[in-house]
């Protein structure tokens, strides 16, 4: 009987594996008071709600085709620092944004995995992140 609670468990990772490759599973590694957020699996809008956050959230993003893609992020942030950062398969920066430099173009290739990875200092705010 045991012999199936290690196939349950070998099947479940599997799945949570596929969903986090297919960009359906953000992996968050955070603390806060509060967070309300939204990685936009399955589109193109990333958005939260936070206070004294410290930590990151990791998205994969696949593009359906090859082309430029403009990346937006539209931050209000009160307290501390949030980057959004898009890193290419071998997790270099293409692009870092931020309140300071709130826009840039990566050019993507279709069916290369990238990563949206947010990353929060001690802050407190929303940010929008979105792409086209």
């Amino acid at each position: 009987m045991q012999w199936y609670v290690g196939i349950i468990l070998v099947a479940l990772g599997v799945l949570l594996y596929v969903l986090y490759d297919r960009g359906y599973l953000p992996v968050k590694s955070m603390s806060a008071i509060h967070f309300i957020g939204n990685m936009g699996a399955g589109t193109n809008k990333a958005s939260a709600a936070f206070g004294s956050a410290t930590g990151q959230i990791r998205r994969v993003l696949r593009f359906k085709e090859s082309k430029s893609y403009e990346f937006t992020f539209k931050g209000k942030i009160s307290k501390g620092t949030v980057q959004a950062y898009v890193l290419e398969s071998d997790k270099i920066p293409e692009l870092i944004l931020d309140d300071d430099c709130p826009s840039g173009i990566v050019y993507a290739v279709k069916g290369q995995r990238y990563y949206l990875v947010i990353r929060f200092q001690n802050a407190t705010g929303e940010y929008t992140l979105s792409w086209k």
